[in-house]
């Protein structure tokens, strides 16, 4: 379970005039020690004590010139100087002649304006917008190359503004989504318009890191099969997976057979390459007929019919790594 929480502001990239702010919430930590982890190493930004609980620790630390994409890594200390977590977060300082980066990453969506005087020109068609209005809007958003979304209210209640002693049981508002916490909902034309942004803002996402782990294959696999050593041969490089049932370990597992079986090569002329080796690690109550991950593995044996691999390890089988699976729930990637 996640104790500690960072939250960078801006929230993924800055111009090199300003510095960032760092906002931590911690359990139990009594230190941070923040590094600056770039292609070139892993800088040391600072130390600083924590104050635990809900209270927000706001710390600027100086980046010291860097320039470019790179992580914020956080390590929470106990009272012994041990690490108990670490956080990495990516981000990016862009060069810039003023402090603005001169990009829009991000941008508000309202689901209804709280002032019926302020929004008398777009409250009317906020509420009448239905989930494919909703759905275009992240679409035009993600046109624009914004990729975030703050959604500003989830609730509404038209005497709350400059109210600040309203409670759970005195709050009147009134729900953009269906609620259990209130009932009440606003008399809106969309039934959840969260779950339509939301849903609408994780495909993109999704299918962005969908690309991503393409092209980084293919980027693998072109290396690997186009430069030689000194003797004339080529790295025998292997990759073992199949195990992991989570949504991008599927879609890794699934990526790299895609890949191999569409072959690199002009088109019309694609072949599959030979390296990196790929093996698929099978286990019957994973793989099995109706099992979970039944769609992983037949996309494994369509990969074998276009391509050499992947070889197929049994670990419900006999041998080394098959009994190493089977007591401790672990695989050492093999090469052969």
């Amino acid at each position: 379970m996640q104790k500690n929480y960072c939250t960078p502001i801006p929230a993924a990239r800055i111009s090199d005039k300003v510095s960032p702010e760092l906002k931590i919430a911690t359990a139990n930590a009594c230190a941070a020690e923040i590094y600056a982890v770039t292609a070139g190493g892993k800088a040391l930004l600072g130390k600083y004590d924590l104050k635990k609980g809900l209270e927000s620790n706001r710390i600027y630390p100086d980046l010291g010139g860097i320039t470019g994409k790179f992580e914020f890594e956080i390590n929470f200390k106990d009272n012994d100087g041990n690490t108990e977590e670490t956080i990495r977060i990516p981000y990016e300082v862009v060069k810039s002649d003023v402090p603005s980066t001169g990009m829009i990453d991000g941008c508000w969506i309202t689901l209804y304006h709280w002032s019926e005087a302020e929004g008398t020109y777009f409250n009317e068609g906020l509420k009448n917008l239905d989930a494919d209005g909703w759905r275009q809007i992240i679409y035009s958003m993600h046109k624009a190359k914004i990729t975030s979304v703050l959604i500003q209210n989830v609730f509404d209640a038209g005497n709350y503004a400059y109210q600040h002693n309203m409670t759970v049981d005195t709050y009147d508002g009134k729900a953009f989504y269906p609620s259990k916490l209130y009932k009440s909902r606003m008399p809106i034309r969309c039934e959840d318009p969260l779950e339509v942004i939301l849903t609408a803002a994780d495909e993109y996402a999704v299918k962005k890191v969908q690309r991503d782990m393409e092209q980084g294959f293919q980027s693998w696999e072109y290396r690997f099969n186009t430069v030689g050593s000194s003797r004339g041969d080529y790295p025998f490089i292997a990759v073992s997976f199949g195990l992991d049932n989570s949504r991008f370990g599927r879609m890794a597992s699934m990526t790299c057979m895609n890949v191999r079986a569409g072959g690199q090569g002009a088109a019309g002329h694609k072949k599959p390459v030979l390296f990196p080796k790929l093996t698929f690690l099978y286990d019957e109550e994973l793989h099995g007929e109706g099992k979970p991950m039944e769609d992983v593995f037949e996309c494994g044996v369509d990969c074998s019919t276009k391509a050499m691999y992947p070889d197929f390890l049994s670990l419900t089988g006999e041998g080394y790594i098959p009994s190493m699976y089977k007591k401790y729930g672990r695989v050492v990637s093999l090469m052969g």
